[in-house]
């Protein structure tokens, strides 16, 4: 079968020593014939202290990493349709959420599983999430350097910056941004 794959990561700022604009979320894609499609890095720029449902958004580490499971679907919407698409991720808590329809634990990433079964059926697309554990191959190492601004080379902002992608619909980012 072929597919385009997305491996993505995210980085919550449970410690005390890190920033907020330090952690957030990376994603590398492949087309079809394994050449790079998409490279983008999304940081936080919300307070440490900003709770969602009673816990801090930095320890939610599944809706974080269901934030970064959005971007290639919200950034490449037209390319995808009609299609198979593979996630990879290296949180289990994503690939239980995505097979069950739900997550029991998080009522937030409920709310974003069922934001992404939307738009797999508006796009026709069919997604495969699959467990990649964390710095397996190169494409998880990158998603994992994407993930904090510290660890991002300048060679992985430059492959960041060849990419033209069009601006999140502020309903998306404006909860992440205060």
């Amino acid at each position: 079968l072929v597919t385009k794959v997305f491996t993505t990561d995210a980085a919550g700022w449970d410690s005390e020593d890190s920033t907020p604009s330090d952690r957030g979320t990376g994603c590398i894609g492949l087309d079809e014939e394994g050449m790079i499609c998409i490279a983008y890095q999304l940081l936080w720029t919300c307070p440490k202290e900003w709770e969602v449902m009673g816990k801090k958004l930095g320890s939610k580490t599944t809706t974080l990493e269901f934030i970064g499971i959005l971007l290639p679907f919200l950034l490449m919407f037209k390319t995808l349709r009609r299609q198979h698409v593979v996630v990879q991720v290296d949180n289990l808590g994503c690939l239980f959420a995505w097979e069950n329809g739900y997550s029991s634990l998080d009522p937030t990433t409920s709310i974003l599983v069922r934001c992404l079964s939307i738009l797999a059926a508006r796009l026709s697309v069919v997604i495969h999430i699959h467990h990649l554990p964390r710095c397996s191959s190169w494409e998880s190492n990158l998603a994992d350097r994407l993930s904090r601004d510290s660890t991002t080379t300048d060679q992985d902002r430059k492959l960041v910056k060849s990419f033209h992608h069009p601006s999140f619909p502020p309903s998306f980012t404006s909860w992440l941004n205060q």
